[in-house]
């Protein structure tokens, strides 16, 4: 019983200390970056035990080196047993201060997040299940911005051109 206690427990208390807050958020970092393979900043992952994560000043950059998302605090209530298998059940996630880019060059080229899609999508043709089972209850959008451009298909006129939209 005490080593189950201290499985948790101990965890659970190093992840209050800022120094091992820093340390977790640059190794999520330089996961994301190996395995997408283009900038990406997280200054501070908190985690409030046992159904609460909070991410601080979240950075990414498409492959072109333009800024895709940016986030002030990006906060996720969660079941946390199923994250042993790699399930992520997510009861609530909060997104303040945001910035998210999308665009393509034309309308026949993929989107600036395909690379992100790839890289996360199994390797294994035959295999039905996904690499991530992912499932957000409720999502809060607070303070952002979302983009969208089609760069060959943007014009001067004022109408609307749904290959050209920002939304805040």
């Amino acid at each position: 019983m005490i080593v189950v206690g201290l499985f948790c427990i101990l965890p659970a208390t190093l992840l209050q200390v800022p120094y091992f807050q820093k340390k977790i958020s640059e190794g999520v970092a330089e996961y994301l970056k190996e395995r997408i393979d283009t900038e990406v900043t997280i200054q501070q992952i908190e985690f409030q035990p046992f159904n609460k994560l909070i991410l601080k000043n979240v950075y990414m950059e498409d492959q072109k080196g333009d800024t895709l998302f940016t986030a002030k605090r990006i906060a996720c209530g969660f079941d946390f047993l199923p994250f042993f298998q790699k399930k992520f059940y997510f009861s609530s996630a909060q997104i303040y201060t945001f910035q998210l880019h999308l665009k393509k060059e034309n309308e026949s080229a993929p989107l600036n997040i395909q690379y992100i899609i790839d890289a996360f999508q199994s390797k294994d043709n035959e295999k039905k299940e996904s690499f991530i089972d992912l499932s957000i209850k409720s999502l809060s959008l607070g303070h952002g911005i979302f983009s969208y451009r089609v760069e060959n298909k943007i014009s001067d006129e004022i109408k609307f051109n749904p290959n050209d939209i920002l939304l805040t």
